[in-house]
């Protein structure tokens, strides 16, 4: 029998509504210019709902980039335990071009710290799922420079370099991998 609840169907189709809203609402203007107003008139739901979910808007964005970066490394992870990780540095940069103006809040916006340490924890918490990269470091700090290199890498490509391809920025990271691999 399944012990773990899940919230209540209304308690997720709120959250759902609220995490589409600031994802629409990032289309249209950084993440500092949108205030929780804002993301309640976009989910249409009343300005003291929000409270209920969420304390600020902060949280609602560590919500929606950790359900993003989940979806990332779950894309991205099958394909790393092949001999070559191209096909995983493409898939993630091809999604991260997908979802480029979230990318972009995400990364460059006042919650970049934030990301990067959910990206950080939710590798560590894979780790047996991955193949080792740098078998002279610990693994946490392998985690925290391989996390950090792509997020840099993803960061200076939306914000300084959008003429890149996908297909160019995988071919960076995959370079900067197999260099650190030996």
């Amino acid at each position: 029998m399944n012990t773990v609840t899940q919230p209540d169907r209304r308690i997720r189709k709120t959250r759902k509504a609220l995490r589409l809203a600031l994802q629409h609402l990032l289309l249209d203007k950084p993440f500092e210019q949108i205030t929780i107003r804002d993301i309640s008139n976009e989910a249409d739901i009343a300005y003291t709902t929000f409270f209920r979910h969420y304390p600020d808007k902060e949280a609602l964005l560590s919500d929606l980039a950790d359900d993003e970066i989940s979806a990332l490394l779950d894309l991205t992870l099958p394909m790393f335990s092949t001999e070559s990780s191209h096909a995983s540095t493409l898939t993630m940069c091809e999604h991260v071009h997908e979802n480029e103006r979230l990318w972009r809040a995400l990364l460059a916006g006042g919650a970049a710290g934030n990301i990067r340490q959910l990206f950080v924890s939710q590798v560590e918490m894979r780790f047996d799922q991955w193949p080792t990269v740098m078998e002279w470091l610990p693994p946490e700090i392998s985690a925290t420079i391989m996390c950090g290199v792509t997020l840099d890498v993803l960061t200076w490509w939306l914000g300084k370099a959008p003429d890149k391809t996908a297909e160019e920025i995988a071919g960076i990271l995959d370079r900067f991998f197999a260099l650190t691999a030996s």
